[in-house]
C-alpha cells in the first residue's frame, strides 16, 4: 500500500503527463502578408510578383473586375507569379493562406502601363 503521500505525489504527475501529452498550447505566429516585389500592367494583364511564406497560397484579387488568381508560393524562397486581369488605377488585393491561417491583406493600385 501507496502512502498519502506518496500516492498524491503519484496522481499529480499523472495528471502532468497527461496534460502535457494534449499538444503543444503555445500560441502561434500570425502568418506575415506577402511582400510584393512587382505590379506591373501590360496590355490588360497585371503581373503580381513576391514572396510569402513558402508553401502558403498566395491569392491576387481585382477587386474592380472581380478577378484574381491563385499561386503556391515556392519552397525554399517564397517566390509567387501571378498574372491577372486589370487597368490603370484597379485595387489589387493580396493575400496568403496556410493551412486555416490567414495573414493580413495588402492593397495595391495598380500603375499606369510602361
Amino acid at each position: 500500500m501507496l502512502s498519502r503521500p506518496l500516492h498524491a505525489a503519484l496522481l499529480g504527475l499523472a495528471l502532468f503527463a497527461a496534460a502535457q501529452a494534449g499538444g503543444c498550447t503555445s500560441p502561434t505566429l500570425p502568418l506575415p502578408p506577402p511582400s510584393l516585389s512587382e505590379l506591373r500592367l501590360d496590355n490588360g494583364q497585371v503581373t503580381v510578383e513576391g514572396s510569402a511564406t513558402p508553401g502558403a497560397m498566395v491569392f491576387a484579387w481585382n477587386r474592380d473586375l472581380g478577378k484574381g488568381a491563385i499561386d503556391e508560393a515556392d519552397e525554399p524562397d517564397g517566390y509567387f507569379l501571378m498574372v491577372i486581369e486589370g487597368r490603370e488605377g484597379d485595387l489589387v488585393v493580396v493575400w496568403a493562406e496556410v493551412d486555416d491561417q490567414a495573414s493580413p491583406t495588402i492593397e495595391r493600385i495598380v500603375p499606369p502601363a510602361r
